[in-house]
């Protein structure tokens, strides 16, 4: 029997695993911190548009599980582009320069529109589970949805001098 073996050569992680890789532990709490932020602020510039407000302890706890289900669905979003650069779908360093292969490109809009579907279904559950009506809950889950998606997914790892 054969032995197969999988070598990979100069392999470097995209900027945006830096946010879930255990290299860099000190990177962890100000990018939870930064999440939490953006998660509340979207949370409540949307109520406040629509003119309907929580009681505290349903906001906090709506916008805690939101937070946290944003983090399982970007989880999700770096798994799925993994499997497609092991794959033969992408070039061999398309995570590196994903600009410069239209496969590529499209290939990280399908994931990013994924993974912000995943936050806008997850979010309309919990906002209706919090006590919002379901107009409401869709215009809140639809923002998160949109706003909270991993455009980072974008960014070319190319550029970041210390990664390269």
């Amino acid at each position: 029997m054969q032995d197969k073996r999988c070598t990979l050569y100069n392999v470097i992680f995209p900027l945006w695993l830096v946010l879930f890789a255990p290299l860099f532990p000190l990177v962890y709490l100000p990018v939870l911190l930064v999440n939490l932020v953006i998660d509340a602020g979207v949370i409540g510039a949307a109520l406040r548009l629509l003119k309907f407000s929580l009681p505290g302890g349903a906001l906090r706890s709506y916008i805690f599980k939101a937070w946290l289900c944003g983090f399982l669905a970007d989880f999700l979003g770096v798994a799925i582009l993994f499997a497609l650069a092991d794959s033969s779908l992408m070039a061999p360093d398309s995570i590196l320069t994903i600009w410069n292969n239209p496969t590529t490109v499209v290939l990280h809009l399908l994931t990013i529109a994924l993974v912000g579907a995943l936050i806008y279904l997850a979010n309309r559950r919990l906002g209706t589970r919090a006590g919002l009506p379901a107009a409401v809950a869709h215009k809140v889950a639809l923002a998160m949805g949109i706003i909270t998606a991993p455009w980072v997914f974008l960014v070319p790892t190319s550029i970041v001098p210390f990664l390269n």
